[in-house]
């Protein structure tokens, strides 16, 4: 029954995802582009060829090392308006389905559902669940592939410009740096976790305080609850 549920889900995530998938495999493309053209324009070693051959006296020559130089950056940031172009075009199309799935989906609920939950709570929601699954599944196997991408390259590189004792001596503050990642990456989910929860709650306070405002003003509580939402406020950042 589990495995027939995620089943499911997945088939709509799917869904969701597919006015957005030729976009997204534009974006891989420029990706591994734009990586192999900086691992190859942006050395060193480059701009130390153009010095060597006009010392040498080759002037024609170190003209048009320069020239490749150039062009091969203004393709690099064509390529990069390019990614971030066809990038924002997936996310829209993408959050704009995730909103209106979302949106559908509440108003088949029972009304017991907006009872216990508050409306800004549900516009929060609304918003920023849309924002983080564009960013989940949009954004970040973009830049998943991409750092992958410019991983490879520099590290091909650097294998075939320097001995082998050297390479793997560079090679090992990876094994410090791989699991630090991970519990750091751990810690920021639960502390975003813990942000978004403190979030919901002045969310839904505010939201209360507003539709209430004459009983707010009878009993004379401005103040308590500014100082309430200021308090809320320090707490989210």
């Amino acid at each position: 029954e589990v495995c027939r549920d995620q089943a499911s889900n997945l088939r709509v995530l799917l869904e969701l995802i597919r006015p957005a998938a030729p976009y997204m495999a534009v974006c891989a493309t420029a990706a591994v582009v734009n990586c192999s053209l900086r691992g190859t324009f942006h050395q060193i070693g480059r701009w130390a060829e153009v010095v060597e051959t006009a010392a040498a006296g080759d002037v024609k020559g170190a003209y048009a090392l320069l020239f490749s130089l150039w062009f091969g950056h203004m393709v690099i940031e064509y390529v990069t308006r390019f990614d971030e172009v066809y990038g924002q075009r997936a996310e829209s199309v993408f959050g704009r389905r995730i909103r209106n799935g979302v949106l559908a989906a509440m108003l088949r609920q029972d009304f017991e559902y907006f009872d216990r939950t508050a409306p800004g709570v549900l516009q929060e929601r609304l918003n920023r669940d849309a924002a983080e699954l564009g960013q989940n599944l949009i954004r970040f196997p973009q830049r998943l592939i991409h750092r992958l991408a410019w991983m490879g390259v520099n590290v091909y590189f650097l294998y075939h410009q320097t001995p082998t004792r050297l390479f793997c001596v560079s090679m090992l503050p990876l094994l410090v740096m791989i699991p630090l990642q991970y519990f750091v990456f751990n810690w920021n989910r639960r502390c975003h976790s813990r942000q978004r929860k403190v979030s919901e709650q002045a969310v839904a306070a505010t939201s209360e305080i507003l539709r209430e405002i004459r009983t707010v003003r009878q009993f004379a509580m401005e103040p308590r609850e500014s100082v309430n939402y200021a308090r809320g406020e320090l707490a989210r950042a």
